[in-house]
């Protein structure tokens, strides 16, 4: 071994103790030059000394790269943020901000919006829902079908006494779909970016007696539950690329079983948390504490938060954001619109056949060229979009005058 071999291998072993010692650069580049001097001339010395210093930042990154110190720091901070747990926002207040709410959808991953829609048109909405399902329960609309996505159903039991039931493209009216302040919030680039699009609309219907959820995300990570492993990437890592948007047909209380959250999970994503590393002791114990709750309650509760929506408000939240939906004691259907939103390029895993960019043909963009600006974007919006597609849907359907209010259907789909 060269002399030159043995002095790279004491200058690094040398940077490496004083880092961890926490011994100031300046002091061990004096230590250095003094230890050998006249063996080698200052300027071998000083490049000597850099290249072991640039060594050790790149090892020292390395070694990061498998911890997940900042994950867990990011779950903390977020339960322990007034801004994530409590803070909602009103359309109608003179202050509502769309920045502010966009930073905080971004950190949070979870914003409450109140009275965010028109309220007459959202009547007429909630009476044509009415209708159709109605509709679905007297059979003016078979209860069988597809999508527009291809699965061979458009209605499903998801658990006892809980529906996801798709509507047809009729119900994708633009006040609903391209409100103004939540458009502006998801087209953010911090959030989907201004080339979103719409993945599904639905309803999820909590008939009353329904159990409670599991703890569930709507989707995986986008890299796979190695990805931090693999690749370096987890947690808010990576911008939103998928989220849902809640729309309660009803004024909820605690007894409609409103959706619950747990809130900072969405950093906890891309790696198996149960196997992870932490540098930090103390932040190891605390991890090992919310962990051990974890195991007992599926989420700890100091992290649970579920607003209790109105008639007219909305609320958004990422795909890796764990939730549920809570038992409903009422007497009541518990019905929530459900829209979901996604970057252009997001095939959502859950689905028979993925979902493609649609490419206009050049002639058919000319064509267009004097459409409405916004029909056309919202045109756009809408081509993966996954629509019910009923076998038969009878004449008569569109004449129905129900008299029924959405709440008082007890078990609509017993029969189906």
């Amino acid at each position: 071994m060269s002399q030159m071999d043995i002095a790279r291998k004491m200058i690094k072993s040398y940077v490496g103790e004083s880092k961890v010692s926490g011994k100031d650069m300046s002091e061990v580049s004096h230590d250095i030059e003094n230890l050998f001097k006249g063996q080698f001339s200052s300027q071998v010395v000083e490049d000597l000394l850099g290249e072991m210093l640039e060594f050790s930042s790149s090892e020292e990154d390395d070694l990061e790269h498998h911890y997940a110190d900042h994950f867990v720091r990011g779950m903390l901070d977020v339960i322990s943020d007034p801004d994530c747990m409590t803070r909602e926002f009103d359309a109608n207040d003179e202050d509502f901000d769309v920045q502010d709410a966009t930073r905080v959808f971004q950190k949070c991953k979870l914003l409450v919006i109140r009275n965010a829609l028109d309220m007459d048109f959202l009547h007429e909405y909630k009476k044509n829902f009415t209708t159709y399902i109605q509709g679905i329960h007297h059979g003016h609309i078979s209860s069988t079908g597809k999508t527009t996505n291809g699965e061979g159903y458009f209605l499903q039991e998801i658990d006892h006494k809980r529906w996801e039931v798709l509507v047809m493209e009729d119900f994708a009216h633009p006040d609903l779909l391209a409100n103004e302040n939540v458009i502006s919030i998801l087209s953010d680039p911090r959030i989907l970016g201004n080339r979103l699009v719409l993945h599904s609309l639905g309803s999820a219907l909590a008939e009353p007696g329904a159990n409670g959820q599991r703890w569930h995300t709507d989707d995986t990570y986008l890299f796979g539950t190695d990805s931090f492993s693999n690749n370096g990437v987890g947690g808010h890592d990576l911008p939103s690329y998928a989220t849902t948007m809640m729309v309660p047909m009803l004024n909820m209380t605690s007894d409609h079983g409103p959706t619950e959250f747990c809130m900072g999970s969405s950093f906890l994503v891309g790696f198996d948390y149960y196997d992870v590393e932490i540098k930090d002791s103390l932040l190891r114990k605390e991890y090992n504490d919310y962990l051990e709750l974890e195991l007992k309650q599926g989420c700890p509760m100091k992290s649970w938060r579920s607003p209790q929506l109105r008639f007219g408000d909305v609320l958004i939240f990422d795909y890796q954001l764990k939730h549920r939906g809570g038992p409903n004691h009422s007497p009541d259907m518990r019905a929530v619109m459900y829209m979901t939103y996604s970057r252009r390029w997001y095939k959502d895993g859950n689905f028979v056949r993925d979902i493609y960019e649609s490419e206009e043909d050049e002639e058919d963009e000319e064509e267009d060229e004097e459409e409405d600006e916004e029909a056309k974007e919202f045109e756009n919006m809408l081509v993966p979009t996954r629509f019910a597609i009923p076998d038969e849907v009878r004449e008569d359907y569109y004449t129905m005058e129900v008299d029924t209010r959405l709440e008082d259907i007890k078990a609509l789909f017993s029969e189906i």
